[in-house]
């Protein structure tokens, strides 16, 4: 079986220690499948994901991020500092279950992607920080969707079973994005639990 924290660290030193070392990254941790590098506690971390466990590794995450006075490390996806439309996303792509594919990326990496997005990033921590904050706004904003999309459902469910008042307050809940058949609903289980609002 192969050990691909081993092929890593090994293609990381083959690939990009020279261009890492210029930039005063150092190798700082190999845990858990991630690669973690750091300059001044700022975080470049690298890691293979699979489409399945024990099978051979078809991409390369790479990630950048600040770790705080506790030790807490907080970081977000490179790719998030790409514009979607620009041609560098394509050099995250590429299978990587051999050393070669996994050298060829790292090289693309390492020549299209680190010095134009990430160097940015690495000497302007707050440039980190507004992508971390992004990445979190991101992050509530989908679970706030899912919470209503929950309101919604079991407002339409409590509706169709008849229990009005358990459907006005879940159709209350879910804030935004009521359909024009949710809004036919909610009237009639305020017409059918209370007097018809003027």
């Amino acid at each position: 079986m192969t050990n691909w924290d081993a092929v890593l660290v090994d293609a990381v030193n083959r690939v990009w220690s020279g261009y890492l070392t210029s930039e005063g990254f150092r190798l700082v941790a190999v845990e858990h499948g991630v690669i973690e590098l750091q300059r001044d506690g700022v975080l470049l971390t690298l890691s293979l994901y699979f489409d399945y466990p024990g099978t051979s590794p078809r991409g390369l995450s790479v990630g950048v991020g600040i770790r705080d006075e506790y030790g807490r490390a907080d970081t977000v996806g490179l790719w998030s500092a790409i514009p979607p439309d620009h041609p560098a996303q394509k050099h995250f792509l590429g299978d990587c279950a051999t050393e070669a594919e996994l050298d060829a990326v790292l090289g693309r990496l390492r020549d299209n992607v680190l010095p134009v997005f990430a160097a940015p990033l690495w000497r302007d921590r707050g440039l980190i920080e507004d992508l971390l904050d992004r990445q979190r706004a991101a992050w509530d904003e989908e679970h706030q969707r899912q919470l209503d999309q929950r309101h919604l459902d079991q407002a339409r469910a409590a509706f169709k079973e008849g229990r009005f008042q358990a459907a006005i307050d879940h159709y209350a809940l879910a804030g935004h994005g009521l359909t024009a058949a949710d809004k036919k609903r909610l009237h009639i289980a305020r017409r059918e639990t209370g007097p018809t609002e003027r």
